[in-house]
Order: C-alpha cells, then structure tokens, then sequence
C-alpha cells in the first residue's frame, strides 16, 4: 500500500468512524438523556480528519462526493453539529444595490445552521430575531422529543 492510499484510508476513516458516533450519540434520546452533562461530541473525529487531509493533501474533503462538513453547533438543539444552513442567502452578487435589495428577509440576513434531525417547519417565515429563536426553540424541542407514532 502506497504512502499516499494510507493517507486517504485513514482520512476515510476518521469520517467513517465519526459517523458511528453520531449515529449513536446524536439519537433524540442521547441528546435528551445527556442533556445536563457537559457537552462531548462535536464531530472531533470528522475534524481530524479535515486536518489531515488538508495537510497531506490527499483531496477527500474537496471533492464533489465529500461529505458535508461541520460547522459549528446547531442553533436549534445546541448539542449536535451543524451541517445545513438556511437563509443567509443575500450576497452582495446576488442582490447587489439594485431594487432585489428590497427582497430580502430576516433568514437572508441571518443564516440557521442546522443539524440533520432538527426543522424549521414554521409556517411563516421569521421576521426579526424573537420569532427565530422560538422557533429555533420549538425545532430543538421537536428533535430530542420522545413521540410514539
């Protein structure tokens, strides 16, 4: 095995191996359960392998089939990390100084990072910051809830 398929195998699989733990410590009842415990997992392992692969440039995480990448907490759970953004659309490119500035609104502005199990499934869209953070409230509620279906 040569230096550089060492490399990617094991960028590969410090991701492979961080997906393992988010499966089982991202679980709504994890979340729930260690909730008051100091917060302990945020995709370190996932982290590392960034780094790694940054510094032995082997191209796993830019390429198009790269996971997506961690960024942060979730702004609605505040346990898991975040991964999707909504909103924060309103580039200067996109909207510029011309009249689509009018267009915008308070997600354009203020971008959601998200986790995988938590939604926004308000019906109306934010309008200022305390209408976001409830519903930010209610999607991080709505994620480690314990519902019988």
């Amino acid at each position: 095995m040569s230096r550089r398929a060492l490399e990617l195998f094991v960028v590969r699989g410090l991701n492979r191996a961080c997906d393992l733990v988010d499966a089982i410590a991202y679980r709504p009842a994890v979340v729930r359960l260690t909730r008051r415990l100091p917060f302990f997992w945020h995709c370190q392992l996932a982290r590392a392998s960034i780094t790694l692969d940054e510094r032995w440039g082997t191209g796993y995480w830019d390429s198009d089939s790269a996971p997506p990448v961690p960024e942060g907490l979730c702004d609605a759970c505040g346990r898991r990390a975040a991964w999707l953004v909504v909103g924060g659309s309103s580039d200067e490119e996109e909207f510029g100084d011309g009249e689509d500035a009018d267009d915008r609104d308070f997600l354009d502005e203020h971008p959601v990072n998200l986790c995988g199990w938590c939604r926004l499934e308000s019906l109306s869209r934010p309008s200022n910051q305390a209408e976001l953070d409830a519903i930010l409230a209610e999607a991080g509620e709505r994620s480690i809830g314990w519902r019988w279906r």
